[in-house]
């Protein structure tokens, strides 16, 4: 079989689009996972995200945008498979983080510069202008307001973005959206932000979610509502009585499980 564009195989992905043979499919996610988990460790560094648990989730919702990817996929139409799985990829995790935002840490030390800018906005300077972000020119307005605090220019950079929303994650999805290839992907990346995928195969869906699931009801409910109801964890735990935190964790759990029965099943494969 032909291989191009770094162990990209087309033949592979027509032989999975012929044959919907599950041991193929399982080998070709376990092949590109690897792309799924650096993508999303690139998108949250650029967002900056550092939170280990956090970037942790994140990994297991680009996988699962990786599969939607893969099902989807048609490899006659002249695309490789990481262009186009990247938008979902990275929808998968923005999808997660727009639910999420709350929980993203904010470091102390900026939250703290935040407060320290607000109150001091309006007061009088030595030359008789009052400090205000709003009219003051913003190099200007940094070195003005590092003096009268003390703090460090990268502190006062920090802390306007955050007062500015810079680090709500409610407003990635409205970024615009290049691939690793430098082109505009803006479109396909809006539209894997939503769940609701009328083009989507339920029933390669369904199958997955058994497949992970296996004979545990709570993990099959908790699957089928997240992928295919799009309902939220926090939702969720609501039927279940049980924490949104708490369906997280069994949600990545039960991912991790199953692709580490696909490992001992299929081992590391490269096409």
């Amino acid at each position: 079989m032909s291989k191009q564009n770094n162990g990209y195989d087309a033949e592979a992905f027509r032989k999975l689009r012929r044959t919907r043979d599950p041991k193929l499919r399982d080998k070709i996610i376990l092949d590109y996972e690897y792309f799924a988990r650096a993508s999303v460790i690139k998108y949250a560094r650029q967002h900056d995200i550092y939170d280990p648990d956090i970037i942790e989730d994140l990994q297991e919702e680009g996988v699962i945008g990786l599969i939607r990817a893969i099902d989807k996929f048609d490899p006659n139409k002249g695309v490789v498979i990481t262009t186009y799985a990247h938008p979902y990829v990275i929808g998968a995790a923005v999808h997660w983080l727009r639910d999420k935002k709350k929980i993203i840490h904010i470091p102390a030390n900026i939250q703290d510069a935040a407060q320290r800018l607000k109150k001091i906005e309006g007061c009088k300077l030595p030359d008789g202008r009052k400090l205000s972000s709003k009219s003051m020119e913003h190099e200007e307005y940094v070195n003005a307001a590092a003096d009268y605090t003390s703090l460090t220019l990268l502190q006062v950079e920090e802390a306007l973005r955050f007062i500015d929303g810079e680090y709500d994650v409610s407003q990635l999805e409205h970024t615009p959206y290049t691939d690793d290839n430098g082109d505009d992907r803006s479109e396909d990346f809006n539209e894997t932000l939503s769940f609701k995928d009328s083009e989507f195969d339920n029933v390669a869906a369904r199958d997955l979610i058994a497949d992970i699931s296996g004979d545990d009801e709570q993990v099959e409910y908790i699957l089928t509502k997240y992928i295919l109801d799009d309902e939220t964890f926090d939702e969720i735990g609501s039927e279940l009585k049980l924490t949104g935190s708490r369906i997280s964790q069994i949600f990545r759990r039960s991912i991790s499980a199953w692709k580490n029965r696909q490992r001992t099943k299929y081992g590391e494969v490269r096409y």
